[in-house]
């Protein structure tokens, strides 16, 4: 029986806590065949099982009963415009920017891949807005937060999947004050590998797009509705693409 973090197998959620708590250099973060970032332990491995301990997938799940819900649409237009749904994100990270100088992490398109990234200015967090159907790499993010967590002045906002959420909070062992967390209701995060290969069906180097979005919002219209389109921008200049032929869009329907 394995007393490693392989035991986690196929539920693990890439969060890279393993990566980090390891003190013996034991384990490595790489993409898989699929293209999903997974652990692999070498033989440095003791089987201390710290790894384990700091994994979101071995933590209880808590359940809270006749929870409250709210529908939510921030009076923002200037978010709501470049938002896939109600602006709730755009609107609480402008909010903790202005107001407590906080740090953002959130999931940005990033040189043809979906990633984490860490930032305190408002156009980097406008990038970070809108629906981004595959999974995104934490990076070095979980790591850096609990740096800036440190001095009790500072103030951090992140926003994930729930896997995520749960891998930040089980990495820092505790629920800071100074932390902020917002979870997005996820129904699946594809494999970046086959997101990749979808793009190279519009563009030879999907490393040089300056954007990609899956849910379009019409400039012209009032109704205020997103629709299922992918936004493909490069050197200030957009194309949409029907969902109802793109191979990667298919996928996700059929999920």
């Amino acid at each position: 029986m394995f007393k490693n973090i392989a035991k986690i197998g196929i539920d693990c959620c890439g969060c890279g806590n393993c990566f980090y708590i390891c003190k013996k250099g034991a384990i490595t973060l790489k993409a898989d065949d699929e293209g999903f970032i997974q652990p692999f332990v070498n033989y440095n491995c003791v089987d201390c099982g710290a790894c384990l301990n700091v994994c979101p997938q071995t933590k209880e799940v808590q359940t809270i009963d006749n929870q409250q819900a709210y529908i939510v649409l921030t009076k923002d237009a200037n978010i709501k415009k470049i938002s896939a749904s109600g602006g709730v994100f755009g609107t609480v990270a402008k909010s903790l920017v202005n107001e407590r100088n906080a740090y953002v992490c959130a999931a940005s398109f990033v040189k043809g891949a979906v990633r984490h990234i860490i930032t305190q200015d408002y156009s980097d967090i406008k990038k970070c807005q809108g629906s981004k159907y595959v999974q995104s790499s934490l990076e070095d993010c979980l790591p850096r937060i609990k740096g800036i967590l440190k001095d009790k002045q500072k103030t951090v906002l992140f926003c994930g999947t729930p896997c995520q959420v749960a891998a930040v909070y089980s990495f820092l062992g505790e629920r800071p004050s100074n932390l902020y967390t917002l979870d997005l209701i996820c129904h699946g995060v594809p494999s970046p590998l086959f997101f990749l290969k979808d793009l190279k069906h519009y563009c030879k180097h999907p490393e040089r797009l300056s954007d990609v979005r899956f849910r379009w919002r019409n400039p012209m219209s009032n109704e205020g509705k997103s629709s299922f389109i992918l936004s493909i921008e490069k050197q200030n200049m957009s194309r949409l693409y029907s969902s109802s032929y793109d191979p990667y869009f298919c996928y996700l329907y059929e999920r």
